[in-house]
């Protein structure tokens, strides 16, 4: 019997109308450890967000734009319906399948504070009721086969690392709530913890096999700091580091966690908490007596997306690092070497090839390595059983990454491993020319995600093309990739705030044509004051290279020409030096086809 079926008999049984299943966790992680993919054991949906809504005799996955597709497949033959997310798509659904008045179930532990209001609000607009439990009935119905738990070891993040100490974040958040009149903070997002209290999880949490998704290196854990500058921090003892444990300051204690609602209540007694609505679990919003007392506040997340010197400087070391494996792997493929290999194995060589460096640490993402069909899916991750061979196709992307201490990649590249044909081209130069305009493009301070939306699409767009995905995001520091601000086309809590100097954002267009091919070409900027007063530009960090074979000059103006060119002769002289002789000679040779088509007209790039 599937797990589906199991859920719904569960669902008659108890008398259920409905339940929701999220992808996330307790901790509200966008990448759940194994034992805690519920939607995936429900489902057989791999990818890293989604969300389910069943009832006794229906069922419906909802995803966005980068794993439709994806869902559909995975999905094939079951009884899942699959649709676009969206609150309007999932309040329609509720409507068709649920009688006025009947009850909606879910879990207060897995949505956040901001989330269960929306579900509250969705629930009554479609004439069903929303009822909120403690317990997930997967949770007894996923038996013997469940993963085990996922509770790495915390360690500390040196300052050298880090750059601030954890003594003066605290000191700043302290400060902050004094001024607001504010009790205390709740810090129930472990990124925001980590990166407050300068720990991470150790090693383990981000070595993974090829194909499965990371596990960011986040302590897994709360924090409350009260205004005058103590911090109780709601974690197991025992996953504490000894030395950690005596570096941490004296007006920072642990405790255990099952204290956190007790003490949230009691600091609530002396004044208003806040908490990051979007990542604090409602479960623990209502541990504070009165809800009027419960402040919104972004505060550490909108301090971690900001890096410091330190930070900005690691980030450069790690693309340089990066670079040397994935230059390396670009140049094997562009000679052969690879002809009878498929998808999983160069997901399996990448990860070999960073190994060998003894500063990396584990990946960042799973290697999204893809090739015709195959790409066409915006985050596909080959299996070990059924990856496409790279033959099969003249157009093989690759999007993968690694966490380095200091720092967090996460770039894409589009190789013609065959001869491709003009739409090919035609198509990758009008990405190209997306990913250059926003990388070069210059802004008035204040402006947020939504604004830049457009700056990447514009070439696609006059062609009647586009992507389903969003454009950029934050990068966070040998934390998750993905943090905020966003580049993307509604305003969100990640896209509607301005962005700053000191963010290291994504740069990812991309184009997908269903059922034939896809590209993509992702590399990280950091957001630099601009030359003149009020405005910001970007600086691109990442250090790959574009494929020449896919790349129409005459498509390009000589700005762009000349961009190319000195983007790539920065690569080389970062990078070139590190590489082994081969990989030298072939990164030279593609330099110099970039340099002799451009115009030779200095410009004021930024790398």
């Amino acid at each position: 019997m599937t797990p589906l079926k199991n859920l719904q008999i569960w669902l008659r049984t108890e008398g259920c109308d409905g339940i929701v299943v999220p992808s996330t966790d307790i901790f509200l992680s966008e990448f759940a450890p194994p034992s805690e993919r519920r939607l995936e054991w429900l489902s057989g949906f791999t990818g890293s967000t989604g969300i389910a809504i069943v009832t006794p005799s229906k069922a419906a996955l909802f995803l966005d734009g980068r794993y439709f597709n994806q869902g559909l497949d995975e999905t094939n033959g079951s009884a899942f319906e699959v649709h676009p997310v969206g609150w309007d798509q999932r309040r329609n659904w509720l409507q068709n399948h649920l009688q006025a008045g009947e009850q909606l179930h879910i879990d207060r532990r897995l949505h956040s504070i901001l989330d269960s209001r929306q579900w509250f609000d969705q629930c009554a607009r479609a004439g069903v009721r929303a009822k909120f439990v403690d317990k997930h009935p997967i949770d007894d119905l996923w038996c013997a086969a469940r993963p085990p738990r996922f509770d790495p070891d915390i360690q500390d993040y040196p300052t050298r690392f880090a750059g601030t100490s954890r003594e003066a974040k605290l000191d700043r958040v302290a400060h902050d709530l004094k001024i607001e009149a504010w009790a205390g903070l709740l810090v129930a997002d472990p990124e925001d913890v980590s990166w407050l209290l300068n720990v991470r999880g150790s090693r383990e949490s981000v070595v993974v096999d090829a194909g499965e998704w990371h596990i960011v290196p986040a302590a897994r854990s709360r924090l409350l700091v009260y205004a005058d500058g103590t911090a109780e921090w709601f974690v197991d003892e025992e996953r504490v580091d000894s030395e950690l444990r005596t570096a941490l300051p004296d007006h920072v204690s642990i405790c255990r966690p099952s204290r956190l609602p007790e003490r949230l209540a009691s600091c609530e007694a002396d004044g208003p908490v806040a908490a990051n609505l979007r990542t604090t679990p409602a479960i623990l919003g209502d541990a504070v007596p009165h809800q009027s007392r419960l402040r919104d506040s972004e505060l550490v997340a909108r301090l971690r997306w900001v890096k410091n010197s330190v930070e900005i400087e690691g980030a450069r070391r790690a693309h340089i690092e990066d670079a040397v494996a994935v230059i390396r792997l670009m140049a094997e493929l562009a000679t052969g070497k690879f002809a009878s290999a498929n998808e999983f194995d160069v997901a399996m060589c990448i990860e070999s090839y960073r190994r060998e460096n003894p500063l990396y640490v584990g990946p960042s993402m799973p290697a999204m390595s893809a090739a015709g069909l195959s790409g066409a899916q915006a985050h596909y991750v080959p299996k070990r059983a059924g990856s496409r061979k790279l033959s099969d196709h003249p157009i093989y992307w690759l999007d993968s990454g690694g966490q380095y201490f200091g720092g967090t990649t996460d770039n894409t590249v589009t190789l013609a491993l065959g001869a491709p044909s003009r739409v090919h081209v035609e198509t990758h130069t009008l990405v190209m020319r997306g990913f250059i305009a926003l990388t070069t493009s210059c802004f008035p301070m204040g402006m947020t995600g939504c604004h830049l939306y457009a700056t990447a699409r514009h070439p696609l767009w006059n062609q009647g093309l586009d992507f389903g995905h969003g454009t950029g995001h934050g990068v966070g520091n040998f934390l998750n990739i993905h943090e905020g601000p966003t580049i993307s086309r509604d305003p969100s809590p990640l896209s509607a705030v301005p962005i700053e100097a000191g963010v290291i954002m994504s740069n990812e267009p991309g184009f997908y044509a269903a059922g034939d091919f896809g590209m993509r070409i992702e590399s990280h900027m950091l957001v630099v004051p601009a030359d003149h007063g009020g405005f910001l530009a970007f600086a691109t960090i990442s250090r790959l290279p574009i494929d020449p074979k896919l790349v129409d000059f005459s498509m390009l103006l000589p700005a762009e020409r000349q961009w190319l060119a000195d983007y790539h002769t920065v690569v080389l002289a970062d990078v070139g030096p590190r590489l082994d002789a081969f990989s030298r000679h072939w990164l030279e040779k593609l330099v110099q086809c970039f340099v002799a088509n451009s115009p030779g007209t200095s410009i004021q790039a930024r790398f």
